[in-house]
């Protein structure tokens, strides 16, 4: 299967399409349905627009990253960013309902997927995870870093926090339960750089991280 590109604010909009069960999750608790999902082991990177949530998940299941688009940048420039770079990106899936998303990531060969039918299936897995007896966890620890490859999870790590107001938008399509808190949290530190890419892995040259570091701080990249 493809590695998982998510459009979150637009996939959270969309979360009523879930079994009542779990129909309008907090992002934590997104986070942690994504767990069960058929498409977990091949990795998720959660891009969401604007400055960090008050309640954004602090520790995430293996495999997964969140980023923040920052102010001035959505988390749809975010995407076709990291789509158009990628040196795989006929093998990047993009979960978005938005057509000028899709049609961006197409032109990169990169496979797009509602988001309500990706949550139709997701609302499947659990259901059959729910249903089936319990027994002690055999997923492995994945690293972000060898699940999503080493060039999408860099140019996500272009992407840095910005001290700034959510734009008013942004929440008109989320769920009211999606989000406990509209205040951004300031003072946000990076995370941590991530270690080098393993032997053999793909990576992007200085100059496409440098754009893409450009682009989320509002300015434009580079001339060829």
């Amino acid at each position: 299967m493809a590695r998982v590109i998510l459009d979150t604010n637009n996939v959270l909009g969309a979360t009523e399409t879930l079994p009542t069960e779990i129909a309008g999750p907090t992002l934590q608790e997104f986070v942690e349905l994504l767990k069960v999902s058929r498409r977990s082991p091949d990795g998720f990177l959660l891009v969401c627009d604007g400055t960090p949530w008050e309640d954004a998940p602090r520790n995430l299941p293996s495999g997964m990253k969140l980023t923040f688009s920052g102010h001035g940048v959505t988390a749809d420039d975010v995407i076709a960013r990291v789509v158009s770079k990628s040196s795989i990106s006929r093998q990047l899936l993009v979960v978005t309902t938005d057509r000028a998303l899709q049609t961006r990531v197409k032109r990169h060969k990169a496979s797009t997927m509602d988001s309500k039918a990706f949550l139709e299936e997701l609302g499947l897995d659990w259901a059959r995870e729910s249903a089936s007896p319990k027994r002690p966890s055999e997923t492995p620890n994945l690293d972000p870093n060898t699940v999503l490859p080493p060039d999408v999870m860099a140019e996500a790590e272009s992407v840095k926090p910005q001290k700034s107001d959510t734009l008013p938008s942004i929440w008109n399509k989320i769920s009211p339960k999606s989000v406990k808190s509209r205040d951004p949290v300031e003072n946000i530190q990076p995370d941590k750089p991530l270690d080098e890419p393993p032997h053999g892995g793909f990576s992007f040259d200085p100059k496409t991280l440098e754009d893409a570091e450009r682009i989320a701080k509002g300015h434009p990249p580079h001339d060829p």
